[in-house]
């Protein structure tokens, strides 16, 4: 079984990233009404709740209505 060639994966980076950016400029992102606490173990993530033991941050995400929309 033949692999991908280092080119083609970097031309496939490429425009997974291309298409990315696209995507995250027509939306927008906000905090939500609940707080959120950045817990420290071996690696910090953030959690609803002073102890949350579950990975989470919610956020409000909205299209993007700017001009010409």
């Amino acid at each position: 079984m033949s692999s991908a060639s280092p080119s083609s994966q970097i031309l496939v980076k490429a425009i997974a990233e291309v298409i990315l950016s696209l995507l995250l400029s027509k939306f927008t992102f906000e905090k939500s009404a609940q707080p959120v606490f950045w817990n420290i173990a071996g690696v910090r993530y953030p959690s609803v709740g002073k102890y949350g033991a579950k990975a989470s941050l919610p956020m409000k995400i909205s299209l993007y209505k700017g001009e010409g929309n």
